[in-house]
């Protein structure tokens, strides 16, 4: 969750400062444009494996499925028992609530492609992530506007996802995921470096 979320932040971040500093960005626009693209695509690609429709493999959906189907694992017992080593396991078990049964059904149709912002990202994989649509591509045709995906889709799916994997990581073993990775502001290193630079060399040539 931190890899890709924080790939996604970074991406608006860089754009947002590259905005702010042309001058920067435009002295290794090759480089930026590269990286961008690469954190955006990163991004996106895992989103699309997270809330991934086939039955066979592990993803959001399958995994919200295996644990409504597994509502003895969410027991006091079995709580206690896999958190034997915790110190805390005593007043983390007090609190402790199985999840709800209504809450569970809902968020297993929220990560289903019934609904239609993640019908929108299953459409979007098929066709510009995992495969290019050839027929499309002879048309010369795009997707229909109600199947594209935004950057707001994008971002509303991310806050999903984050608060359905803790929600039940919370209740499975006291545990919840940040999506603060450690250095996703370095690229503001690279940007006050160069800068600088840059604000040396218009010092320098107008001197």
């Amino acid at each position: 969750m931190p890899t890709f979320t924080g790939g996604f932040i970074a991406t608006l971040s860089m754009q947002s400062r590259s905005k702010k500093q042309p001058q920067v960005f435009y002295q290794s626009r090759t480089f930026w444009h590269l990286t961008i693209s690469a954190h955006e695509s990163t991004a996106v690609e895992s989103l699309c494996r997270v809330f991934d429709q086939e039955q066979s493999s592990l993803h959001l959906l399958s995994w919200l499925k295996t644990i409504q189907e597994n509502m003895n694992l969410f027991s006091v017992e079995a709580f206690k028992e896999r958190l034997a080593g915790n110190p805390f396991v005593g007043s983390l078990a007090e609190s402790f609530e199985p999840p709800e049964p209504a809450l569970l059904k809902a968020d297993i149709l929220d990560c289903s492609s019934t609904d239609p912002l993640v019908r929108r990202l299953v459409v979007h994989r098929s066709a510009s992530v995992a495969h290019r649509s050839a027929k499309r591509t002879i048309k010369g045709s795009t997707l229909p506007e109600s199947l594209m995906i935004s950057v707001e889709d994008i971002e509303s799916l991310l806050a999903r996802a984050r608060k359905i994997l803790n929600r039940y990581s919370q209740l499975f073993s006291a545990e919840i995921h940040s999506i603060n990775m450690i250095g996703r502001d370095d690229y503001e290193y690279i940007f006050k470096t160069v800068a600088e630079a840059v604000a040396r060399w218009d010092r320098a040539t107008e001197a």
